[in-house]
């Protein structure tokens, strides 16, 4: 690719970027990596030209690596709180159970009038 065919590049039009937007986590963090991988390997001298420099390559691949790092934490945390969420759910089903079984107990062994002091007022 000569210099001369960085000029006739159109500008970005806004559906390229909505489709960049679209694009799922993986997608866009493989795009960007091939693209900082291939901008420092082969294109550095011409896009530095445009502005790119080391710096800028340099700012893209930490980004990068922060990005998996977030990643990974959060696949971490999403997986914790999955099993917190099953350990609720075991405990509030228990719990629910526990809950009939001795409002049924009241029901039986205690005057209408006290349930309310149980937190219910129901008919028999």
């Amino acid at each position: 690719m000569t210099d001369e065919n960085l000029k006739t590049v159109e500008p970005v039009e806004k559906p390229v970027i909505r489709a960049w937007t679209a694009q799922r986590f993986s997608k866009k963090l493989n795009l960007a990596t091939v693209m900082a991988a291939t901008a420092r390997s082969e294109f550095m001298e011409l896009l530095g030209r445009r502005g790119i420099d080391e710096a800028f390559i340099v700012r893209l691949e930490e980004l990068i690596r922060i990005v998996i790092e977030l990643n990974n934490r959060q696949e971490v945390l999403k997986g914790e709180l999955r099993r917190i969420t099953e350990e609720i759910d075991t405990n509030m089903k228990e719990m629910t159970q526990k809950y009939t079984e001795i409002k049924k107990i009241i029901k039986i062994a205690i005057p209408r009038a006290e349930w309310k002091k149980f937190g219910f007022d129901d008919f028999r």
